[in-house]
């Protein structure tokens, strides 16, 4: 009998211990009263969309600039622009044609005393904007790299994808409406594999707002994807600083710079290209808008710093 009543006790006791843990409602709570991540997100995935957990790492001799800087790197006939974040992280999107890594892009970098790239955004796979991206990835460590999910057979592609593997660098296919915070500042992807069926009309279009101003990367979309985005985002596309779609090829939406309405548009293009390029109607739209117009064929690198919601521009001749 003693014993009996000993194990209703001992029954009693385990119980009310399993309900006191159990039947809490709060399970763990984060600061705020908000519940952690969910084992998904805390095992790899931040509290952006789209995007996996991406640490920092020490700066060194490298100094951020006061506010953002985007500097459009005189490539010739490609892109190439390195934005620089308030507190320190990089992003390279697209790397120029061939060569253009070890000419243009990682002498710029060794001016700044860069040696750790925190992202390089290839907008799509064409040679002009990822020539230059393997030359990038041995000349640097470079972090993550986000790109549209499209390969191109072409030598320029494999070359960079190959050494994008061959240094275990880790590959985020984006999609419209990903969005991601890099030192206090927004970065949203606008534009990704839509399934244009071309790699013009399919490419990465990045807009980013910080320090009071708005950016918009439109990789090369060309007048599709333009009107697309006019249908999407409407008068939400409209940005302080603007690199014109396609090197300002004619195949253009005409009404997409109304909507835009930037107050800096530059031209990243080739002195003599063969294409055209950029066409003359095109400059005159985004100058009908009010635009300040550069081209990196007539002053070279073009430097953007933004601060408060005011933009300075500086070129190179």
């Amino acid at each position: 009998m003693r014993c009996s009543v000993l194990r209703l006790l001992l029954l009693s006791l385990l119980l009310l211990s399993s309900c006191s843990f159990a039947g809490s409602g709060t399970d763990s709570v984060g600061e705020g009263g908000i519940p952690p991540w969910s084992d998904d997100v805390s095992s790899g995935q931040d509290q952006s969309t789209g995007f996996p957990d991406h640490g920092t790492h020490p700066l060194g001799d490298y100094v951020p600039p006061d506010g953002l800087q985007l500097v459009f790197l005189d490539v010739g006939q490609g892109d190439a622009v390195l934005v620089r974040f308030p507190k320190g992280a990089t992003m390279l999107v697209d790397g120029g044609k061939n060569d253009r890594g070890t000419e243009v892009i990682l002498p710029a970098f060794e001016a700044l005393n860069l040696v750790d790239l925190d992202y390089i955004v290839v907008s799509h796979a064409d040679a002009d904007h990822c020539g230059g991206l393997d030359e990038v990835v041995q000349g640097v460590a470079v972090e993550e790299v986000w790109e549209n999910g499209i390969d191109k057979d072409t030598s320029a592609w494999w070359d960079f994808s190959d050494a994008v593997d061959a240094h275990g660098i880790p590959r985020v296919t984006v999609q419209r409406g990903d969005v991601r915070e890099i030192d206090a500042c927004r970065v949203e992807v606008l534009n990704s594999d839509q399934g244009w069926g071309d790699s013009n009309g399919d490419s990465i279009v990045l807009g980013i707002e910080c320090e009071g101003v708005s950016v918009l990367l439109t990789g090369d979309a060309h007048a599709g994807t333009q009107e697309d985005l006019i249908d999407v985002y409407g008068s939400d596309l409209q940005a302080d600083l603007v690199k014109l779609p396609h090197h300002g090829s004619s195949d253009r939406y005409d009404e997409f710079p109304s909507f835009v309405l930037p107050k800096v548009a530059v031209c990243s293009v080739g002195a003599g290209n063969s294409y055209g390029h950029p066409a003359p109607e095109v400059v005159a739209e985004w100058k009908a808008v009010g635009a300040d117009f550069y081209r990196t064929d007539q002053v070279g690198t073009v430097t953007v710093d933004a601060k408060g919601g005011v933009l300075n521009v500086h070129t190179e001749w």
